[in-house]
């Protein structure tokens, strides 16, 4: 038999740093959870009724609220305001900064914690585009992609000017209404390569907000 005191040691030795590492991954991380249901929650709201909602991304840096274009991109900004209310913008960087153009983040691969298999096929998905005619200007809110059309999925960029090259080629669904500041501070951070900031700068997360009349 073990003696008590023993038993109580090894069973502190082996449970104590387990159970510290679930707490120290608990508080560390920002990221909301998913919900459990497979409902999208602004799928079904009326395209008038999407007129009346913004996301305000709070950062690492500070906070950026940005006004959504319904009449002009109703699928792109209905997964924009999914992935903020589901929660799986909140622990994404900014991962790729280009000073006088973009600033780029959103991507789900750079999510910490990672969003699983499950939550990634249920929630994430190509959008088809939404070319319109407005123009990519300093504050415009537009969608990323590869060099499909039909490419994006989450990852999103912010103008620090104007960019004609981009008119009529990417998504615009958006612009920022307040915090232009907090992202010419981002656009100012120290890069390392390949664009990216060389200190991780998070979105910690988007919040869905009713806007005030």
């Amino acid at each position: 038999m073990i003696p008590h005191a023993l038993a109580t040691s090894r069973f502190a030795r082996v449970v104590c740093p387990i159970l510290a590492f679930i707490l120290a991954f608990a508080v560390s991380s920002n990221a909301q959870t998913p919900p459990t249901s497979a409902d999208l929650p602004f799928d079904k709201t009326p395209k008038t009724e999407l007129n009346n909602y913004r996301v305000r991304l709070v950062t690492s840096l500070g906070d950026i609220e940005i006004d959504l274009f319904p009449h002009f991109a109703l699928g792109h900004v209905r997964n924009f305001l999914n992935l903020s209310k589901l929660g799986l913008y909140g622990g994404t960087a900014w991962h790729r900064i280009v000073p006088g153009f973009v600033i780029q983040g959103g991507a789900i691969d750079t999510r910490m914690p990672p969003v699983s298999l499950q939550d990634r096929a249920r929630f994430v998905h190509r959008l088809k585009p939404e070319f319109n005619r407005l123009e990519h200007e300093e504050g415009t809110v537009s969608m990323a992609r590869a060099r499909a059309e039909d490419s994006a999925e989450t990852s999103f960029f912010i103008c620090l000017g104007r960019q004609k090259s981009l008119d009529e080629k990417y998504t615009i669904f958006g612009k920022v209404l307040s915090g232009m500041d907090v992202v010419k501070k981002i656009a100012a951070v120290p890069l390392g390569k390949n664009d990216q900031p060389k200190k991780r700068i998070e979105i910690l997360r988007a919040d869905v907000i009713e806007a005030t009349q």
